[in-house]
């Protein structure tokens, strides 16, 4: 008599349930993830496609980050480009010639979050170049260089160049710029805060996002500033774009401007007028923007020139 039991059909039938749906959950874990993955990396470098000149050659393809992904190329400047609203970044590297560039394309949430940054990251040395006047507008909103550097801002996107060698031909990564920019989407809008700084009398770099604060007044948050020099009169003009959170701002400026001890302090439900350290302060609320003026100057001066500057 053999002492092995017979196992029952009903049993193996369940046994080889089991193992199959033991290898069923294994192919889900290991083997489905990965193909994803793979779709995944395919869409990211090759979706990204932008122009580039005919004699430009890829030597890294185009790679796509969202914005949960960024610190994987720009680790350690991630805070800032979240703190204006970045979308994705796409990147590649390209060879130009006898050089080699780095080209950061990022899609920022807005026309205004796109210049803030620009801004922020504004280099010392830059040489802003006159894109308003000297370019075509669908060339670029505003744009610098420096001796290894190009950025642009084009509606909401925020375009920086970066030569890989310390001589590079900033001639080149210029082309390279222009080519990309001509293939963006044509904006739909562009900063409505960047229009209302005039360019007469603008003194070149001086451009400044305010993030924090304007004149050490942190009830002036977010504005866009620029130093103006028109005959003998030198002074700073400046623009915030107002929110719903924004209907008591000329009350709060004045709260601040009385723990400074500023002379002459008047405000209206749409305009203040004060005196801090020897320079006269006009601020007026015109529509959805805080528009105002700071520099050595009599009241009726600076009420003449924000006339002129904001018609």
């Amino acid at each position: 008599m053999s002492g092995k039991r017979q196992i029952p059909a009903s049993e193996r039938l369940i046994c080889f349930l089991l193992l199959l749906a033991l290898f069923v959950m294994v192919f889900f874990m290991l083997i489905v993830p990965a193909i994803f993955v793979s779709q995944v990396e395919q869409i990211e470098t090759k979706k990204a496609g932008y122009a580039l000149p005919a004699d430009a050659k890829l030597v890294i393809d185009w790679q796509s980050y969202p914005a949960d992904r960024i610190y994987e190329k720009i680790d350690g400047r991630v805070t800032l480009f979240k703190e204006y609203g970045v979308k994705k970044l796409d990147f590649a590297s390209v060879k130009l010639g006898k050089y080699n560039f780095d080209i950061y394309i990022y899609t920022m949430n807005s026309p205004d979050s796109a210049l803030g940054v620009y801004l922020a990251e504004q280099p010392e040395s830059s040489v802003p170049t006159n894109v308003e006047s000297s370019t075509p507008a669908n060339i670029a909103t505003i744009a610098d260089y420096t001796d290894t550097l190009v950025r642009l801002v084009k509606g909401n996107i925020y375009l920086t160049i970066a030569g890989l060698e310390k001589k590079t031909d900033i001639t080149s990564a210029i082309k390279l710029a222009r080519t990309l920019s001509e293939s963006f989407p044509q904006p739909k809008a562009t900063s409505a805060i960047l229009k209302l700084l005039p360019k007469r009398g603008r003194v070149k770099a001086t451009l400044s996002w305010n993030k924090q604060e304007t004149f050490g007044l942190q009830s002036l948050q977010d504005t866009l500033s620029a130093d103006y020099k028109i005959a003998s009169l030198r002074f700073t003009y400046f623009v915030k774009k107002l929110s719903d959170h924004d209907k008591n701002i000329l009350r709060k400026v004045s709260s601040e401007l009385k723990e400074f001890d500023a002379d002459n302090l008047k405000t209206s439900a749409k305009m203040l007028s004060a005196d801090l350290f020897d320079k006269h302060l006009l601020i007026v609320r015109k529509d959805r923007f805080l528009i105002g003026i700071y520099g050595k100057m009599h009241s009726k001066q600076a009420r003449k020139l924000l006339d002129e500057f904001a018609k």
